[in-house]
């Protein structure tokens, strides 16, 4: 072989070495290089030192990316992107809100009558001749007796059934046709024939309430009552 053609003995060497020395930057890589360059393995083969140079530029490739990423990091803006969690403004704290209740206003009943054992409605009973027969199922304010404020009502299953075992200081509450309540308390009673007058209540008395001891009605019961 021509000498002045053989890259590792003529000129050929040098300009390799040149090519070699421009890919050095700095670090182990180019001392690595320049040894090559000052001739300390001049009998390295060209294919060893092609090998080794694309070895040492691959290094350096990687060295240059990480370089890059890093001054990159150092340079960025501080303000840039989301802030960390050091510096991120403090969430508002959450304030209790004043919870404002309103009141359910309940409306009275009406026209009823409401004691122990008794909750019913209340009607009227206006036939003073007493032969007008009076329902079984409510209990009316006889307005033929105007002394005070006269209740009936049936027993034995209607809804008086229960006052024929009052006691007295039981409370009775009556709520006119305007939801009014009246309260009346029990302080006696007294036995009188049906179809007969009917007896003068103690003074003071509010209310009587009448009802059957007997099935046929051939005696009854008056409670009277005073308002409190």
């Amino acid at each position: 072989m021509n000498e002045r053609h053989d890259p590792v003995r003529t000129g050929g060497a040098s300009r390799s070495r040149t090519l070699v020395l421009k890919v050095v930057v700095s670090g182990v890589a180019g001392a690595t290089l320049l040894a090559v360059a000052g001739g300390t393995t001049s009998n390295v083969r060209a294919a060893d030192m092609t090998a080794a140079a694309t070895t040492q530029a691959t290094s350096l490739s990687s060295l240059a990316v990480g370089a890059v990423s890093f001054w990159s990091n150092l340079t960025s803006p501080r303000g840039a992107g989301t802030p960390t969690a050091r510096h991120a403004a403090a969430a508002e704290p959450i304030r209790p809100q004043a919870v404002v209740s309103t009141p359910v206003v309940i409306a009275p009943p009406r026209n009823r009558l409401i004691g122990p054992g008794l909750d019913v409605g209340v009607s009227t009973y206006s036939d003073c001749t007493g032969r007008t027969p009076l329902p079984r199922h409510v209990v009316a304010i006889d307005v033929c007796v105007t002394r005070d404020t006269y209740f009936v009502g049936h027993s034995f299953g209607g809804p008086f059934t229960g006052l024929t075992h009052a006691f007295n200081g039981e409370t009775l509450t009556w709520y006119n046709a305007d939801g009014v309540a009246h309260r009346y308390t029990i302080e006696g009673h007294q036995y009188t024939r049906a179809y007969g007058p009917a007896d003068i209540p103690p003074p003071g008395t509010t209310a009587q309430f009448q009802t059957c001891l007997t099935r046929g009605g051939s005696r009854i019961v008056t409670y009277f009552a005073v308002s409190r």
